[in-house]
């Protein structure tokens, strides 16, 4: 009899687990493929009409493949223990060190591809950026609302290895770099603060596959929405632990 429950509910898991994964793929082509099939008639001032991409529609698909993937994802998720239980010893190998270089190295694999298939790094309002790259590197000085809103890590950083490797491939290395750092950002946002390395690993695939985002260019990462979290996390590791690594790491993040 317990054989019997224990096998339909790997049966159930795994059913699940082949939904979300449709439904993944299901997202990114309702997002970032759909939109293009359906090009905007109406003319609108932005970079999506420019290349003929239908907020609309990608929005549309956005609102109904993330809430059935949050139903989804939600059976897969553990129930919240209540009162003082016993718990069973974790098994390290649901969140070992090969978890966040795996994520990793699939978003890297899925950029490089797609640069190597459009011979270029551009997606949506991405445009506008690049397209500011390109008159930086004819001389033109952005202007000062602009740096005090993006701040100039998202422009000098493309814009120095735009002059080293152009302006698409420059611009590449600092996008992939960037969503990166963000994927580095969740991990250790993930690692403060969830304790459970079963429920952190969960967390953090799928956070990082749901809030999957090349559209926007750099102007929305990780790393730029995290980091004000990240800086004070670490900060207040520092505080409560001590130690000059802690220390080192608060300082550095804190004058970034």
């Amino acid at each position: 009899m317990r054989g019997s429950v224990g096998s339909q509910g790997m049966r159930s898991t795994r059913i699940n687990c082949l939904r979300v994964v449709t439904l993944i793929a299901g997202l990114l082509f309702g997002t970032c493929v759909l939109p293009y099939w359906f090009a905007p008639t109406d003319f609108v001032v932005g970079a999506s009409f420019e290349v003929g991409f239908n907020n609309g529609i990608s929005y549309a698909a956005y609102l109904v493949l993330v809430f059935l993937l949050v139903l989804v994802v939600a059976r897969l998720l553990p129930e919240p223990e209540h009162g003082l239980r016993p718990r069973p010893l974790e098994d390290p190998r649901l969140f070992n060190q090969w978890l966040f270089p795996g994520v990793t190295l699939f978003h890297v694999t899925l950029f490089a591809a797609i640069y190597s298939y459009k011979g270029r790094f551009l997606f949506g309002e991405s445009l506008y950026f690049q397209q500011l790259l390109y008159r930086m590197m004819q001389g033109e000085v952005p202007y000062i609302d602009f740096s005090f809103y993006y701040g100039p890590m998202m422009l000098y950083p493309a814009f120095w290895l735009g002059q080293l490797f152009g302006l698409n491939a420059g611009y590449a290395v600092w996008f992939v770099t960037n969503y990166v750092v963000g994927l580095l950002f969740l991990h250790t946002v993930l690692g403060i603060c969830i304790t459970n390395k079963r429920h952190r690993a969960l967390w953090f695939v799928f956070l990082a596959l749901g809030l999957f985002n090349p559209l926007t260019g750099v102007n929305v990462t990780m790393t730029r929405y995290l980091f004000p979290s990240f800086v004070f996390l670490v900060f207040t590791r520092y505080l409560r632990l001590g130690g000059w690594r802690h220390g080192f790491v608060a300082v550095l993040s804190l004058a970034a």
